[in-house]
Protein backbone atom coordinates (compact mmCIF):
# COMPACT_ATOMS: atom_id res chain seq x y z
CA UNK A 1 0.00 0.00 0.00
CA UNK A 2 1.34 3.77 -1.52
CA UNK A 3 2.07 6.21 1.87
CA UNK A 4 -0.56 8.59 2.38
CA UNK A 5 -0.62 11.82 1.19
CA UNK A 6 0.44 14.81 3.49
CA UNK A 7 -2.42 16.54 5.11
CA UNK A 8 -2.33 20.54 5.12
CA UNK A 9 -1.63 19.94 8.53
CA UNK A 10 1.60 18.33 8.21
CA UNK A 11 2.94 21.09 6.26
CA UNK A 12 5.04 23.24 8.75
CA UNK A 13 4.28 25.93 6.24
CA UNK A 14 0.90 25.44 6.68
CA UNK A 15 1.24 26.02 10.19
CA UNK A 16 3.24 29.04 10.49
CA UNK A 17 1.15 32.32 9.45
CA UNK A 18 3.14 34.93 8.06
CA UNK A 19 3.91 38.37 10.05
CA UNK A 20 1.13 39.99 8.62
CA UNK A 21 -1.19 37.28 9.65
CA UNK A 22 -0.03 37.14 13.06
CA UNK A 23 -0.53 41.10 13.67
CA UNK A 24 -4.30 40.67 11.81
CA UNK A 25 -4.77 38.07 14.05
CA UNK A 26 -3.95 40.20 17.30
CA UNK A 27 -5.17 43.28 16.24
CA UNK A 28 -8.34 43.09 14.95
CA UNK A 29 -8.81 46.93 13.49
CA UNK A 30 -5.84 46.51 11.06
CA UNK A 31 -7.69 42.97 10.21
CA UNK A 32 -11.14 44.90 9.28
CA UNK A 33 -9.37 47.67 7.09
CA UNK A 34 -7.80 44.88 5.49
CA UNK A 35 -10.18 42.78 4.61
CA UNK A 36 -12.40 46.41 3.97
CA UNK A 37 -9.69 47.39 1.35
CA UNK A 38 -9.98 43.78 -0.19
CA UNK A 39 -14.10 44.13 -0.37
CA UNK A 40 -13.31 47.56 -2.22
CA UNK A 41 -10.87 46.08 -4.73
CA UNK A 42 -12.73 43.33 -5.13
CA UNK A 43 -16.13 44.85 -6.17
CA UNK A 44 -14.26 47.25 -8.60
CA UNK A 45 -15.36 50.19 -5.99
CA UNK A 46 -12.98 52.45 -8.20
CA UNK A 47 -15.47 51.95 -11.37
CA UNK A 48 -18.58 52.70 -9.13
CA UNK A 49 -17.53 55.59 -7.71
CA UNK A 50 -16.71 56.99 -11.25
CA UNK A 51 -20.32 56.31 -12.36
CA UNK A 52 -21.97 58.01 -9.11
CA UNK A 53 -19.53 60.72 -9.91
CA UNK A 54 -20.23 61.29 -13.24
CA UNK A 55 -24.39 61.65 -12.51
CA UNK A 56 -23.33 63.54 -9.25
CA UNK A 57 -21.53 66.33 -11.06
CA UNK A 58 -24.57 66.02 -13.49
CA UNK A 59 -27.51 66.81 -11.14
CA UNK A 60 -25.18 69.63 -9.43
CA UNK A 61 -25.98 72.28 -12.35
CA UNK A 62 -29.82 71.84 -12.30
CA UNK A 63 -29.44 72.03 -8.47
CA UNK A 64 -27.83 75.80 -9.63
CA UNK A 65 -30.19 76.51 -11.41
CA UNK A 66 -33.27 75.63 -9.00
CA UNK A 67 -31.26 77.53 -5.82
CA UNK A 68 -30.93 80.65 -8.35
CA UNK A 69 -34.48 80.84 -9.33
CA UNK A 70 -35.32 80.94 -5.39
CA UNK A 71 -32.67 82.98 -4.90
CA UNK A 72 -34.30 85.16 -7.88
CA UNK A 73 -37.57 85.15 -6.09
CA UNK A 74 -36.06 86.09 -2.76
CA UNK A 75 -34.33 89.22 -4.46
CA UNK A 76 -37.01 90.63 -6.47
CA UNK A 77 -38.44 92.15 -3.54
CA UNK A 78 -35.49 92.79 -1.43
CA UNK A 79 -33.54 95.69 -3.48
CA UNK A 80 -30.91 96.35 -0.14
CA UNK A 81 -30.40 92.44 0.16
CA UNK A 82 -29.29 92.66 -3.77
CA UNK A 83 -26.82 95.45 -3.14
CA UNK A 84 -25.22 93.50 -0.38
CA UNK A 85 -25.11 90.10 -2.59
CA UNK A 86 -23.56 92.46 -5.54
CA UNK A 87 -20.56 93.55 -3.13
CA UNK A 88 -19.89 89.61 -2.09
CA UNK A 89 -19.77 89.18 -6.16
CA UNK A 90 -17.50 92.13 -6.63
CA UNK A 91 -14.82 90.93 -3.33
CA UNK A 92 -14.83 87.23 -4.04
CA UNK A 93 -15.05 86.69 -7.86
CA UNK A 94 -12.18 88.75 -9.28
CA UNK A 95 -12.23 89.19 -13.20
CA UNK A 96 -14.71 88.57 -16.00
CA UNK A 97 -16.16 85.91 -14.25
CA UNK A 98 -17.69 88.35 -11.64
CA UNK A 99 -19.21 90.30 -14.48
CA UNK A 100 -20.61 86.55 -15.86
CA UNK A 101 -21.98 86.06 -12.62
CA UNK A 102 -23.53 89.20 -12.21
CA UNK A 103 -25.26 89.02 -15.50
CA UNK A 104 -26.55 85.38 -15.09
CA UNK A 105 -28.39 86.26 -11.54
CA UNK A 106 -29.78 89.13 -13.15
CA UNK A 107 -31.18 86.64 -16.34
CA UNK A 108 -32.35 84.31 -13.12
CA UNK A 109 -34.67 86.88 -11.42
CA UNK A 110 -35.83 87.75 -14.83
CA UNK A 111 -36.61 84.83 -15.97
CA UNK A 112 -37.30 83.20 -12.62
CA UNK A 113 -40.01 80.97 -13.05
CA UNK A 114 -38.96 78.95 -16.07
CA UNK A 115 -35.20 78.87 -14.85
CA UNK A 116 -36.89 77.22 -11.76
CA UNK A 117 -39.15 74.44 -14.05
CA UNK A 118 -36.33 73.86 -15.44
CA UNK A 119 -34.09 72.99 -13.05
CA UNK A 120 -36.75 71.11 -11.43
CA UNK A 121 -36.94 68.68 -14.05
CA UNK A 122 -33.91 67.98 -14.57
CA UNK A 123 -32.64 67.81 -10.72
CA UNK A 124 -35.27 64.88 -10.63
CA UNK A 125 -33.39 63.43 -13.82
CA UNK A 126 -29.71 63.40 -12.80
CA UNK A 127 -30.75 63.00 -8.84
CA UNK A 128 -33.03 59.61 -9.85
CA UNK A 129 -30.04 58.79 -11.91
CA UNK A 130 -27.09 59.62 -9.10
CA UNK A 131 -29.62 57.57 -6.23
CA UNK A 132 -30.01 55.06 -7.91
CA UNK A 133 -25.92 54.35 -9.57
CA UNK A 134 -25.34 54.83 -5.53
CA UNK A 135 -27.58 51.99 -4.22
CA UNK A 136 -26.33 50.02 -7.01
CA UNK A 137 -22.71 50.60 -5.66
CA UNK A 138 -23.89 50.29 -2.45
CA UNK A 139 -25.73 46.71 -2.86
CA UNK A 140 -22.65 45.16 -4.80
CA UNK A 141 -20.32 46.23 -2.38
CA UNK A 142 -22.64 44.39 0.18
CA UNK A 143 -24.18 41.78 -1.74
CA UNK A 144 -22.07 40.88 -4.81
CA UNK A 145 -24.66 40.78 -8.00
CA UNK A 146 -27.68 42.57 -6.02
CA UNK A 147 -31.13 41.37 -8.32
CA UNK A 148 -32.80 43.61 -10.54
CA UNK A 149 -36.14 44.84 -8.91
CA UNK A 150 -38.99 46.56 -10.49
CA UNK A 151 -38.74 49.52 -12.47
CA UNK A 152 -41.13 51.39 -11.00
CA UNK A 153 -40.69 50.59 -7.21
CA UNK A 154 -37.00 50.83 -7.56
CA UNK A 155 -38.17 54.69 -9.06
CA UNK A 156 -40.09 55.66 -6.62
CA UNK A 157 -37.90 54.29 -3.91
CA UNK A 158 -35.10 56.12 -5.31
CA UNK A 159 -37.36 59.26 -5.39
CA UNK A 160 -37.91 59.20 -1.60
CA UNK A 161 -34.44 58.73 -1.33
CA UNK A 162 -33.41 61.30 -2.48
CA UNK A 163 -36.21 63.75 -1.36
CA UNK A 164 -35.09 62.07 2.10
CA UNK A 165 -30.82 63.25 1.45
CA UNK A 166 -31.95 66.18 0.12
CA UNK A 167 -34.09 67.10 3.59
CA UNK A 168 -31.60 66.07 5.82
CA UNK A 169 -28.74 67.72 4.06
CA UNK A 170 -30.41 70.62 4.11
CA UNK A 171 -31.72 70.21 8.01
CA UNK A 172 -27.91 69.45 8.58
CA UNK A 173 -26.90 72.72 7.31
CA UNK A 174 -30.06 74.48 8.97
CA UNK A 175 -28.46 73.13 12.05
CA UNK A 176 -24.65 73.79 11.52
CA UNK A 177 -25.60 77.56 10.36
CA UNK A 178 -27.64 77.75 13.72
CA UNK A 179 -26.29 76.67 15.95
CA UNK A 180 -22.59 78.16 15.41
CA UNK A 181 -24.50 81.52 14.64
CA UNK A 182 -25.86 81.34 18.07
CA UNK A 183 -22.33 80.32 19.68
CA UNK A 184 -21.36 83.34 17.90
CA UNK A 185 -24.20 85.67 19.22
CA UNK A 186 -24.26 84.37 22.86
CA UNK A 187 -20.32 85.36 22.96
CA UNK A 188 -20.77 88.73 21.83
CA UNK A 189 -23.66 89.09 24.14
CA UNK A 190 -21.62 88.34 27.02
CA UNK A 191 -18.66 90.10 26.01
CA UNK A 192 -15.88 87.32 25.04
CA UNK A 193 -15.53 88.40 21.88
CA UNK A 194 -11.91 89.34 22.15
CA UNK A 195 -10.98 86.35 24.00
CA UNK A 196 -8.09 84.49 22.69
CA UNK A 197 -9.23 81.12 21.10
CA UNK A 198 -12.90 81.66 21.41
CA UNK A 199 -13.34 81.88 17.40
CA UNK A 200 -11.43 78.53 17.38
CA UNK A 201 -13.75 76.95 19.95
CA UNK A 202 -16.90 78.06 17.52
CA UNK A 203 -15.10 76.38 14.80
CA UNK A 204 -14.78 73.51 16.77
CA UNK A 205 -18.35 73.56 17.33
CA UNK A 206 -19.54 73.92 13.92
CA UNK A 207 -17.60 70.85 12.65
CA UNK A 208 -18.84 69.08 15.53
CA UNK A 209 -22.63 69.82 14.52
CA UNK A 210 -21.54 69.34 10.75
CA UNK A 211 -20.36 65.77 11.68
CA UNK A 212 -22.89 64.78 13.92
CA UNK A 213 -26.04 66.30 11.36
CA UNK A 214 -23.64 63.95 8.04
CA UNK A 215 -23.28 60.50 10.87
CA UNK A 216 -27.16 60.72 10.63
CA UNK A 217 -27.35 61.07 7.15
CA UNK A 218 -25.16 58.41 6.12
CA UNK A 219 -26.02 56.32 8.65
CA UNK A 220 -29.81 56.95 6.77
CA UNK A 221 -27.77 56.33 3.54
CA UNK A 222 -26.24 52.87 4.24
CA UNK A 223 -29.10 51.66 6.06
CA UNK A 224 -31.55 52.00 3.69
CA UNK A 225 -29.56 51.28 0.07
CA UNK A 226 -27.66 48.51 1.61
CA UNK A 227 -30.34 45.95 0.57
CA UNK A 228 -31.12 43.96 4.01
CA UNK A 229 -32.99 44.64 7.04
CA UNK A 230 -30.70 46.47 9.25
CA UNK A 231 -30.94 48.86 12.08
CA UNK A 232 -29.45 52.67 11.34
CA UNK A 233 -27.88 51.60 14.76
CA UNK A 234 -25.90 48.47 13.25
CA UNK A 235 -24.34 50.90 10.14
CA UNK A 236 -23.65 54.03 12.81
CA UNK A 237 -19.70 53.16 13.21
CA UNK A 238 -19.48 53.27 9.68
CA UNK A 239 -21.34 56.52 9.40
CA UNK A 240 -19.53 58.25 12.11
CA UNK A 241 -16.12 57.30 9.75
CA UNK A 242 -17.72 58.87 6.75
CA UNK A 243 -19.17 62.19 8.57
CA UNK A 244 -15.86 62.38 9.89
CA UNK A 245 -13.48 61.80 6.59
CA UNK A 246 -16.41 63.59 4.78
CA UNK A 247 -15.67 66.94 6.58
CA UNK A 248 -12.09 66.46 6.30
CA UNK A 249 -12.41 66.06 2.67
CA UNK A 250 -14.30 69.56 3.04
CA UNK A 251 -11.39 71.24 4.85
CA UNK A 252 -8.93 70.27 2.13
CA UNK A 253 -11.18 71.17 -0.72
CA UNK A 254 -11.74 74.80 0.56
CA UNK A 255 -8.49 75.29 1.07
CA UNK A 256 -8.21 74.32 -2.27
CA UNK A 257 -10.96 76.50 -3.91
CA UNK A 258 -9.28 79.75 -2.05
CA UNK A 259 -6.30 79.25 -3.48
CA UNK A 260 -7.37 78.39 -6.90
CA UNK A 261 -9.99 81.52 -6.55
CA UNK A 262 -7.22 84.04 -5.93
CA UNK A 263 -6.11 83.80 -10.14
CA UNK A 264 -8.14 84.97 -12.31
CA UNK A 265 -6.84 82.64 -15.61
CA UNK A 266 -6.92 79.81 -13.49
CA UNK A 267 -10.28 80.36 -11.29
CA UNK A 268 -13.42 78.82 -13.58
CA UNK A 269 -11.46 75.85 -14.70
CA UNK A 270 -9.64 75.40 -11.34
CA UNK A 271 -12.88 75.36 -9.74
CA UNK A 272 -14.54 72.87 -12.03
CA UNK A 273 -11.80 70.62 -12.03
CA UNK A 274 -11.56 70.76 -7.92
CA UNK A 275 -15.41 70.32 -7.55
CA UNK A 276 -15.13 67.10 -9.92
CA UNK A 277 -12.41 66.08 -8.07
CA UNK A 278 -13.86 66.70 -4.86
CA UNK A 279 -16.92 64.72 -5.91
CA UNK A 280 -15.02 61.74 -7.27
CA UNK A 281 -12.55 61.51 -3.96
CA UNK A 282 -15.43 61.95 -1.78
CA UNK A 283 -17.72 59.17 -3.53
CA UNK A 284 -14.75 57.11 -3.41
CA UNK A 285 -14.15 57.52 0.24
CA UNK A 286 -17.93 56.33 0.81
CA UNK A 287 -17.88 53.38 -0.77
CA UNK A 288 -14.43 52.45 1.05
CA UNK A 289 -17.52 53.19 4.29
CA UNK A 290 -19.21 51.15 2.78
CA UNK A 291 -16.86 48.58 2.44
CA UNK A 292 -15.83 48.84 6.23
CA UNK A 293 -19.54 48.93 7.45
CA UNK A 294 -19.97 45.59 5.63
CA UNK A 295 -17.38 43.97 7.13
CA UNK A 296 -17.88 44.59 10.45
CA UNK A 297 -18.18 41.64 12.99
CA UNK A 298 -21.39 41.77 14.01
CA UNK A 299 -22.87 41.30 10.14
CA UNK A 300 -20.51 38.31 9.73
CA UNK A 301 -21.97 37.09 13.21
CA UNK A 302 -25.53 37.66 11.51
CA UNK A 303 -24.90 36.16 7.97
CA UNK A 304 -25.31 39.59 6.62
CA UNK A 305 -21.48 39.95 5.61
CA UNK A 306 -20.26 39.92 2.38
CA UNK A 307 -19.49 36.59 0.83
CA UNK A 308 -15.76 35.07 1.16
CA UNK A 309 -12.96 35.44 3.29
CA UNK A 310 -13.64 39.29 3.19
CA UNK A 311 -16.77 38.79 5.30
CA UNK A 312 -14.94 37.05 8.33
CA UNK A 313 -13.04 38.01 10.53
CA UNK A 314 -9.24 36.34 10.28
CA UNK A 315 -8.79 35.16 14.10
CA UNK A 316 -12.50 33.30 13.27
CA UNK A 317 -11.79 31.51 10.31
CA UNK A 318 -9.59 28.83 12.48
CA UNK A 319 -7.61 27.53 10.08
CA UNK A 320 -8.07 27.03 6.20
CA UNK A 321 -10.95 28.42 3.94
CA UNK A 322 -12.91 25.31 4.07
CA UNK A 323 -13.66 25.84 7.89
CA UNK A 324 -14.79 29.23 6.92
CA UNK A 325 -18.91 28.29 7.45
CA UNK A 326 -18.30 26.62 10.25
CA UNK A 327 -16.59 29.78 11.80
CA UNK A 328 -19.01 32.07 10.97
CA UNK A 329 -21.79 29.85 12.96
CA UNK A 330 -19.07 29.21 15.69
CA UNK A 331 -19.08 32.98 15.78
CA UNK A 332 -22.90 33.57 15.46
CA UNK A 333 -23.45 30.81 18.17
CA UNK A 334 -21.34 32.45 20.40
CA UNK A 335 -22.70 36.26 19.71
CA UNK A 336 -26.58 34.58 20.30
CA UNK A 337 -25.46 32.78 23.10
CA UNK A 338 -24.03 35.76 24.80
CA UNK A 339 -27.09 37.98 23.75
CA UNK A 340 -24.45 39.68 21.81
CA UNK A 341 -23.50 42.05 24.91
CA UNK A 342 -19.73 43.56 24.42
CA UNK A 343 -16.79 41.22 23.81
CA UNK A 344 -13.89 41.17 21.28
CA UNK A 345 -16.15 41.29 17.84
CA UNK A 346 -18.21 44.19 18.92
CA UNK A 347 -15.46 46.10 20.51
CA UNK A 348 -13.37 45.90 17.56
CA UNK A 349 -15.71 47.97 15.57
CA UNK A 350 -14.95 50.65 17.82
CA UNK A 351 -11.15 50.15 18.04
CA UNK A 352 -11.33 50.37 14.44
CA UNK A 353 -13.47 53.36 13.92
CA UNK A 354 -11.59 55.59 16.70
CA UNK A 355 -8.49 54.34 14.70
CA UNK A 356 -9.50 55.33 11.10
CA UNK A 357 -11.09 58.38 12.13
CA UNK A 358 -8.28 59.64 14.82
CA UNK A 359 -6.21 59.11 11.24
CA UNK A 360 -8.26 60.88 9.20
CA UNK A 361 -8.89 63.90 11.44
CA UNK A 362 -4.70 64.42 11.74
CA UNK A 363 -3.66 63.60 8.24
CA UNK A 364 -6.47 66.77 7.30
CA UNK A 365 -5.00 68.92 10.00
CA UNK A 366 -1.55 68.26 8.81
CA UNK A 367 -2.40 68.22 5.55
CA UNK A 368 -4.20 71.90 5.90
CA UNK A 369 -1.65 73.46 8.13
CA UNK A 370 1.16 72.64 5.91
CA UNK A 371 0.04 72.57 2.66
CA UNK A 372 -2.04 76.01 2.16
CA UNK A 373 1.72 78.16 2.76
CA UNK A 374 3.82 76.04 0.92
CA UNK A 375 0.80 75.93 -1.96
CA UNK A 376 0.10 79.58 -1.78
CA UNK A 377 3.24 80.09 -2.50
CA UNK A 378 4.47 78.17 -5.44
CA UNK A 379 1.13 79.70 -6.56
CA UNK A 380 2.33 83.01 -6.71
CA UNK A 381 5.64 82.30 -8.20
CA UNK A 382 4.05 80.09 -10.98
CA UNK A 383 1.10 82.65 -11.44
CA UNK A 384 0.88 85.73 -10.59
CA UNK A 385 -1.79 87.53 -8.88
CA UNK A 386 -3.33 90.38 -11.35
CA UNK A 387 -3.73 93.53 -10.67
CA UNK A 388 -6.69 95.02 -8.62
CA UNK A 389 -9.83 95.76 -10.75
CA UNK A 390 -11.89 99.03 -10.57
CA UNK A 391 -15.61 98.39 -8.79
CA UNK A 392 -17.79 97.35 -11.46
CA UNK A 393 -21.18 98.94 -11.74
CA UNK A 394 -24.35 96.62 -9.50
CA UNK A 395 -26.80 94.64 -10.92
CA UNK A 396 -29.01 97.57 -11.82
CA UNK A 397 -26.64 99.19 -13.92
CA UNK A 398 -25.68 96.42 -15.97
CA UNK A 399 -29.78 95.58 -16.61
CA UNK A 400 -30.18 99.23 -17.35
CA UNK A 401 -27.49 99.27 -20.31
CA UNK A 402 -28.83 95.86 -21.48
CA UNK A 403 -32.29 96.96 -21.96
CA UNK A 404 -31.48 100.63 -23.34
Amino acid sequence: MGEPAPSSSDNPAAKEPGRLDRLRERHGWLDHVIRAATLYVERNADVLAGSITYFGFLALFPSLLLAASVFGFVLAGRPELLDDVIAQIVDYIPGSAGDQLVEALNAAIESRNAVGIVGFLGLIYAGLAWISKLRLAIQTLWQGNPEAGSFLRDNARDLLTLVGFGGGLAASLAVTAVGTAAASFFVDLVGLSEFPGVNLIIGALAIALAVAGSTLVFAWLFGSLSGHDITYRAVLPGAILAAVGFEVLKLIGGVYLSLVSNNVSAGVFGSVVGILLFIYLACRFLLFCVAWTATLPRFAALGLAPAGEVGVPYAARGGSAGDQPDAVAVLAGAVSAAGRTSDRSTTAPVASSAVVAAGLVATGAVVAILTRPLVRHWWKRVIPTPEPRPPRPSLRRVAGRRTS
